[in-house]
């Protein structure tokens, strides 16, 4: 449960590949391809019990699986990652529903008004 797959069009069904293999299972993440990787943004724990760990507040670069910084205020959960640049605004989302917050590879930046 913690490998991050990657979808590739080449046919109408397409081709599920491993892309890397995640420190943390998640789902209902966000993410954001930065000039480090794909940031893997928040979420729920997938493990035995679900939503034990801080999968909710923290990050992951796949496939290296470093550069982790942990997500401020409200838990990130479904939420929409819009890519500005060298950062991404997280807007919207299950528990974040009026947060829109900017992050870059080292954290929050800032908070955007609503």
């Amino acid at each position: 449960r913690t490998s991050c797959l990657h979808f590739t069009p080449t046919s109408a069904s397409g081709v599920w590949t491993n892309y890397a293999t995640m420190l943390e299972g998640r789902y209902g993440h966000s993410s954001w391809v930065s000039s480090a990787g794909l940031v893997l943004m928040g979420g729920y724990y997938y493990g035995p019990v679900d939503g034990a760990s801080g999968a909710d507040t923290t990050t992951e670069i796949v496939p290296s699986g470093g550069g982790n910084f942990s997500l401020v205020g409200n838990l990130v959960r479904h939420a929409c990652a819009i890519a500005d640049k060298d950062s991404t605004i997280i807007t919207g989302g299950g528990d974040t529903m009026k947060v829109v917050a900017r992050y870059n590879l080292q954290g929050h930046v800032e908070n955007l008004p609503e």
